[in-house]
């Protein structure tokens, strides 16, 4: 049995050992429950990025039969930062790689044509045949365009007068998504 001094002493020690494991316990129980909440909210920002849709920029045209003229007209299907002035120029508000696609119909005397696109000194050329099972010609190529210049396709005969372009869809889509990078300035001095 323990009398006197010796009991309080022992008592006063439980008591601080108690006091002890209650404040580890209540440290490490915020500590979880702060780390619950950072968990929660990143898990949410990261989900809301997850669900921003990337910016598809792009347009999506279709030929519209007019008299001969130099260029082809087109109407807009779609579009999304680039746009159509004067039913024939596309105006390219972002330098760099663009996928450029066009589904086109071709009828006349089994000879070739040429779909030309041209902005400013740059020009890339098709060739296009007459199709006698009326089925549309696909084409698509990666090609790199200067941002504030104009776009614009041609069509012209090689060899006779007698071949159409029936039907033509054109599409050209921004292959940065988002980004937006301007041409370089060329400085000669370098």
């Amino acid at each position: 049995m323990l009398h006197g001094h010796t009991a309080v002493r022992l008592e006063t020690r439980g008591q601080r050992k108690l006091t002890i494991l209650l404040f580890t316990q209540s440290v490490l129980t915020c500590a979880c429950a702060a780390l619950c909440f950072y968990t929660l909210y990143k898990v949410h920002h990261t989900e809301e990025a997850w669900h921003q849709i990337p910016v598809d920029k792009g347009i999506y045209l279709r030929y519209k039969i007019i008299d001969h003229s130099t260029y082809l007209n087109f109407t807009v299907t779609w579009n999304n930062s680039l746009r159509l002035e004067h039913g024939s120029e596309i105006m390219v508000p972002m330098a760099g790689p663009y996928v450029l696609y066009f589904c086109a119909l071709v009828y006349g005397n089994d000879t070739k044509g040429n779909l030309t696109m041209s902005q400013g000194r740059t020009k890339i050329s098709f060739e296009l045949f007459a199709s006698a099972d009326g089925r549309c010609v696909r084409h698509q190529k990666v090609i790199s365009l200067y941002e504030k210049e104009k776009v614009t396709f041609s069509f012209k005969n090689n060899y006779e007068q007698y071949l159409f372009l029936q039907e033509l869809t054109v599409g050209l889509h921004y292959l940065l998504g988002a980004k937006d990078f301007g041409t370089p300035e060329y400085d000669p001095r370098d």
